[in-house]
């Protein structure tokens, strides 16, 4: 009797470590889920354009795969690099925008009534005080 509950409770066990070794993976490998995708997407996104560098290369993978991956840094990689820096860019300009209105009263003095205006219009019983949230945020 004591064996059969022993293999019931190492079957309940397995499937214990069955799941944990699950979402171990999981946590493991979500990290590059979105590397794969891109991955997937500039590949098939290049696809066409290696058939024809092979063509033109002869056959030779090696060659097409080099001028199709040297394609794909100056048109795809390196201008969305750009956009990318050039977002930050913009992100940190209209920051230190924000923050000098801010510092000088503007957003104190014309944003704020607007804010307060559209609280009392749609959210009347909502108990915010906003003007000391804006005063503790610097």
């Amino acid at each position: 009797m004591a064996g059969n509950e022993l293999k019931d409770f190492g079957g309940g066990f397995f499937v214990l470590c069955l799941l944990g070794a699950i979402v171990f993976a999981y946590l493991t490998f979500a990290s590059f889920v979105t590397i794969f995708l891109l991955a997937a997407f500039l590949t098939a996104l290049s696809r066409p354009l290696y058939k024809r560098l092979l063509g033109l290369c002869r056959g030779r993978e090696g060659l097409a795969s080099f001028f199709n991956l040297l394609a794909v840094l100056l048109f795809v990689i390196i201008p969305l690099v750009l956009l990318l820096a050039l977002l930050v860019q913009e992100s940190v300009s209209a920051y230190n925008w924000a923050n000098r209105q801010f510092q000088e009263g503007v957003l104190e003095e014309k944003i704020l009534p607007v804010i307060l205006g559209l609280q009392e219009k749609y959210a009347p019983n909502l108990n915010l005080d906003i003007k000391e949230a804006a005063k503790s945020a610097t």
